[in-house]
């Protein structure tokens, strides 16, 4: 299991869809040249939440967040607002190994203005003791479209995944591999991918109509397997730990 190796299977996003989907790139420390590395979710004006796989590996490196993109390739098709990172919350208990806790939070150098174009997504604290088996979620992402490609799509691609009980994810899985910190979905042919890291999974709640962030893109065998689910970081058994490193207020109903 690659981390990472997580759209497959999905359609190009409309624009301005997922208003809180951002990219986050690294900075060539030679060149100074931007390279995508991972999605973000932005969940207020100063914080953006991604997978802590995503900032493990780049704790040397300058990062920036893109808010408001759509196609990476075009620079007049939205308005864009790119943002660096003045610091990341990796979580403490992350294990690279199992992937436990794979979350991170990065903090903006400077608040991003919200229109109807940019704007956060909810927080699941409603929906705390939810598990969500049986809702169908939305990932959203700039990852492979196939596994083992090698070119990324420039359009925001999503694709509609429904979610697994714990118990039917452990099936998958090598004994102790899923916590109570994971979420998994599983739907033939259809998947995260790899450059879809760090995105967040999104619950549509139709009496509010309100999005909840309720995974984070985490890992999988291979993508869009027919008996490998994607699993994601469960963001309800984060909130506590998000409300400590941030101490803000967030999109909660």
């Amino acid at each position: 299991d690659v981390p990472g190796q997580r759209i497959v299977g999905g359609e190009a996003a409309q624009l301005n869809e997922f208003p809180w989907r951002c990219a986050m790139f690294v900075q060539d420390r030679r060149t100074k040249a931007l390279k995508y590395y991972c999605s973000c979710s932005l969940i207020s004006s100063t914080w953006v939440m991604t997978a802590a796989h995503c900032t493990a590996a780049t704790t040397r490196s300058k990062l920036f967040v893109d808010v408001g993109d759509h196609d990476l390739a075009s620079l007049t098709e939205t308005k864009i607002t790119v943002v660096e990172v003045e610091s990341v919350r990796q979580h403490e208990n992350y294990n690279r190994r199992s992937l436990n806790n794979d979350i991170s939070l990065l903090k903006l150098k400077t608040p991003v203005q919200f229109d109807d174009k940019i704007s956060p997504v909810c927080l699941p604290f409603n929906f705390k003791e939810r598990t969500f088996e049986k809702e169908n979620a939305t990932v959203s992402g700039w990852g492979l479209m196939k596994e083992g490609s090698r070119t990324k799509p420039s359009i925001l691609q999503k694709v509609d995944l429904p979610v697994l009980s714990p118990q039917q994810c452990r099936r998958y899985f090598g004994r102790g591999a899923i916590t109570n910190n994971m979420l998994c979905t599983l739907m033939p042919g259809k998947d995260a991918c790899q450059g879809d890291s760090g995105s967040s999974l999104d619950f549509l709640d139709e009496s509010s109509g309100r999005s909840y962030a309720i995974g984070v893109v985490s890992f999988g065998r291979g993508c869009g397997r027919r008996n490998s689910p994607g699993v994601f970081a469960r963001v309800t058994s984060m909130l506590s730990w998000i409300k400590t490193k941030t101490g803000e207020k967030f999109c909660e109903t």
